[in-house]
């Protein structure tokens, strides 16, 4: 479909809902109100590091598995998150977007809680921080002392889905927890004290308990034990009287020197204790919630240069990254139905007419910006001249946005800013290619440095380089190398009818040969069986010698996949095998 026609409307730029602990609940009830009627999500993170030692570097010829476990161990380092730009675009009208943008402050708390049946649940994350990444954040204004005083708590899904069990129920009673709502524990879950005296300990201490629930006094303190004897008082009491709670108490200020105290409260009194434990609780599962609506709404989403984003987020929110990267699509499959990256967008051959060839978020922010105003000028990087027509968008931020930054234009590396400005690159593109041309898009991300692009909805991903491709493996790095490479391709490149690209692995072993730019190289191409076949005459005299070996890469990315999707399926106790995610 042609692009439409028109002016830019623009909103205030730095007109981000600014989240921290203190407004995340604000936040998040507009989230819920506003998510189901966004058209797409556009999402973006700040990290405490993104780089890792050599061995983590990519090389343009490692495979996307490859691709994936050095990324994967970066991520591992462990670095966090450090702040999360979530910008809902509502197209009220065509062409038409109501914008609204949030930038969430986020920190992973350590978490030390008890359920009623003594079960405790303990984590301590610790966060790596690099040198470059804290200098370049705080050079665009990151607030570190806030991140880490005023962060939205965050925790995996097992963590989370834990701290739900400790929040009170409505009936009253105290935490959700099967067991102890019917006044009794399994023999797994309860605690038996086995020695005479520990034994009659418990037992004085229950007749004491009773006539303390019988009596009507407010709080009773019970005798210092050890952590075993406590927890076995903690479920005797729960079983016989739930109505009572048992409290910790800090004495002197220190937490090892601790007291335990029982409480008969009213029913306002305990009301007003679950609300705030209530309120405790879900604070500390935190941006979880968020990101928990956030897949239930199952918007579109969309990143620029995003599978780091992805990364980070699947390990901050659903828990460790698994070892295969057929199992990492799979995840993110489930959690988003539909996942966009403008990098993407953004180097196909309609927006490049359109913009110009345009790689970083800054770069095609100014592109867009042209484009909107219709003074695109100039060339792409092949020598077309730009096709400066006016698109019609228009971008509103509602007035209770505009309140939450200050004055100025906004700036890059501010994850509310570039979610914001990554979902105008988007609008614009989607208006440039046309929905049907969008889909051809979908569940494709721009792999940096690689050959490859990961394909989510795919158990096979796909070269950047429309091309012939062929995959060289044992290479005697004596013999072989660019130039006598070059050399030995001349009469398929025939003085530049052709190119070819040569993407080496990280350990030089091995490596991706393509050969593309010519009218038949293309897989689509007439032609292209031909010239396939002179390159593999070519190829097999070397093979011959000894050289290398060499075999399309297809059947290697074939193989490989397959292999992943095995390893997968032994690590999984589910689903059967899928050549296809559904």
């Amino acid at each position: 479909s042609s692009p439409r026609v028109g002016i830019l409307l623009a909103g205030p730029l730095d007109a981000t809902m600014d989240v921290d602990a203190d407004n995340f609940e604000t936040a998040l009830a507009s989230l819920e109100e506003h998510l189901p009627k966004a058209n797409f999500v556009a999402i973006d993170l700040e990290f405490t590091g993104i780089t890792g030692p050599p061995e983590s570097h990519v090389a343009g010829g490692d495979f996307p598995q490859e691709v994936y476990t050095k990324c994967r161990s970066v991520v591992n380092r462990p670095y966090s998150i450090v702040q999360v730009g979530l910008t809902l675009f509502e197209e009220q009208e065509a062409g038409r977007f109501i914008v609204r943008p949030y930038s969430i402050f986020v920190f992973p708390r350590a978490v030390q809680e008890r359920s009623a049946n003594g079960e405790q649940l303990k984590t301590d994350p610790f966060i790596g921080l690099s040198a470059s990444s804290a200098g370049f954040l705080a050079d665009h204004g990151i607030d570190f002392t806030r991140w880490v005083m005023k962060g939205v708590s965050f925790t995996p899904a097992d963590v989370a889905q834990s701290l739900m069990k400790l929040i009170p129920s409505d009936d009253d009673m105290g935490p959700d927890d099967a067991d102890a709502a019917d006044g009794s524990l399994s023999g797994q879950n309860r605690a038996e004290p086995t020695r005479p005296n520990d034994i009659r300990l418990v037992e004085e201490t229950m007749k004491k308990v009773c006539e303390f629930a019988e009596g009507g006094e407010p709080e009773m303190k019970l005798p210092n034990t050890n952590r075993f004897l406590a927890l076995v008082l903690r479920q005797r009491i729960r079983e016989k009287h739930p109505r009572l709670v048992v409290e910790k108490r800090n004495v002197g200020g220190s937490p090892r020197n601790e007291e335990r105290w029982v409480l008969n409260l009213s029913g306002e009194e305990r009301q007003k204790r679950n609300v705030a434990e209530r309120q405790r609780l879900l604070g500390i599962i935190g941006f979880r919630r968020a990101w928990d609506l956030l897949k239930a709404s199952r918007r579109p989403v969309v990143f620029h240069n995003g599978f780091f984003d992805l990364l980070f987020l699947m390990s901050a929110f659903e828990g460790p990254l698994p070892e295969q990267l057929s199992s990492f699509k799979k995840n993110v499959h489930e959690a988003f139905s539909l996942v966009f990256d403008t990098k993407m967008l953004g180097d196909s051959p309609e927006v490049v007419q359109r913009l110009g060839r345009r790689g970083s978020l800054p770069e095609l922010v100014a592109g867009v910006e042209s484009l909107l105003q219709g003074s695109a000028t100039g060339a792409d990087g092949a020598g077309a001249v730009v096709d400066s027509a006016k698109v019609k968008l228009s971008f509103a931020i509602p007035e209770g946005f505009c309140d939450y930054g200050a004055e100025g234009n906004g700036s890059f590396h501010s994850a509310g800013y570039d979610a914001y400005q990554t979902g105008r690159i988007f609008a614009c593109c989607q208006a440039v290619l046309g929905i049907p041309r969008l889909q051809d898009f979908a569940n494709r991300v721009y792999l940096m440095f690689s050959s490859f692009e990961l394909c989510l909805a795919e158990l096979c991903d796909q070269l950047v380089i429309d091309g012939i491709a062929r995959h060289l493996s044992d290479v005697d790095t004596t013999v072989i190398n660019n130039r006598s490479l070059y050399d030995l391709l001349q009469p398929v490149l025939e003085d530049g009818k052709r190119q070819v690209m040569l993407r080496w692995s990280g350990d030089k072993g091995s490596l991706i040969l393509i050969l593309h730019g010519g009218a038949d190289t293309g897989k689509a191409n007439d032609g292209h069986d031909a010239v396939a076949e002179s390159l593999d005459k070519l190829l097999q005299i070397q093979e011959a010698k000894g050289h290398f070996r060499c075999l399309a890469l297809e059947k290697v990315l074939a193989a490989a996949a397959s292999a992943s999707d095995e390893a997968d399926e032994e690590l999984s106790e589910s689903s059967p095998k899928r050549r296809r995610l559904e």
